[in-house]
């Protein structure tokens, strides 16, 4: 009796060792991500019939650096082919910019009807090569995120303090109509530095 317990107990400790080792081989060769197996040698996999989250590519990513993955995002209620390179968005979040920048191919982001202007500047900043394009209002008038040379009417100060920091590539902007104090001027003067702001009282 004593020593069929032994074997048995025998065969159950191989049986254990035999899974160890398995188990071992396959994590030092492999990465489980969302119900498929990807070799830790592979330099690109598409997972586009898997359900991978964001999560689940964050995870594969520590895992295997450098991989090129081939999935679909999912943003604002839709899923989008990461090799994405044009999208079109309407509000835009702190949790939404950590999304795009899951789009390595992202060119051009539509955001003509977007107002979240401190989100669209930190996400153009954040990706120079994407052209971010959305329109900032200066008195009255709608101009292009890309704008170089801007003319304003009857100024608001206090707008142009606060909203100019939304056209980064602006150049030159000419003030007439109807203008503010010079002290306000020189202001707006001061805290643009990189613009060449002309007037005339």
């Amino acid at each position: 009796v004593m020593t069929k317990m032994k074997k048995r107990l025998f065969l159950i400790c191989l049986a254990a060792l035999l899974v160890g080792l398995g188990i071992k081989l396959y994590t030092d060769n492999y990465v489980f991500a969302a119900g498929k197996s990807v070799s830790r040698s592979a330099e690109a996999v598409d997972l586009r019939e898997t359900m991978l989250s964001v999560s689940d590519y964050q995870e594969l990513m520590e895992e295997v650096p450098g991989l090129n993955v081939r999935w679909y995002i999912p943003f604002h209620g839709n899923l989008y082919d990461s090799t994405t390179d044009r999208l079109s968005i309407a509000t835009l979040s702190e949790e939404d910019i950590a999304i795009l920048e899951l789009f390595p191919n992202l060119t051009v982001l539509d955001a003509e009807d977007c107002q979240n202007y401190p989100e669209l500047l930190q996400f153009s900043q954040k990706r120079p090569a994407c052209d971010v394009r959305y329109l900032i209002t200066l008195g009255g008038t709608a101009f292009e995120s890309n704008t170089r040379v801007a003319t304003v009417s009857n100024p608001d100060i206090p707008e142009l303090l606060e909203n100019l920091k939304y056209l980064p590539h602006l150049q030159k902007l000419y003030l007439d109509g109807q203008m503010p104090a010079s002290s306000q001027l020189e202001e707006l003067v001061k805290q643009y530095p990189q613009v060449d702001i002309r007037w005339e009282l």
